[in-house]
């Protein structure tokens, strides 16, 4: 998945998307099997976007310099604190050094391809 401008035949959704930290190759799929696939890692961040955000998938992408990150798709969230003290505890949890709140758009193909993805709240 990759970020790029809205198209009008795409859905908005808010977005928490994740800087990976420098490490081994080892050390990279370890924190992504957690964030991608892990039921007990998500289990103290959904009551909460549940209240406000529905998680709606999971994913690998790139941030905007094409260095490698996480994103956490979530329903339109008008509520951004909340994403951002969310997200805060993820990146601490995982060791990222940075994230970002932001909104994406996706079209019919890419939210059917989230969809089909394994999410770990599931």
């Amino acid at each position: 998945m990759s970020l790029r401008k809205n198209d009008p035949r795409e859905l908005m959704f808010s977005a928490i998307l994740f800087l990976l930290p420098e490490g081994t190759e080892e050390e990279m799929v370890l924190i992504q099997e957690r964030f991608l696939r892990s039921r007990a890692f998500w289990q103290p961040y959904l009551a909460r976007l549940h209240l406000w955000a529905r998680p709606f998938g999971v994913s690998k992408t790139e941030a905007p310099d094409g260095e490698p990150a996480l994103i956490l798709i979530t329903e339109l969230c008008e509520t951004e604190d909340v994403l951002v003290r969310v997200g805060h505890e993820i990146a601490e949890a995982l060791g990222c050094p940075a994230y970002t709140v932001t909104h994406v758009g996706l079209n019919a193909a890419e939210r059917q391809e989230i969809k089909a993805n394994e999410r770990p709240w599931d």
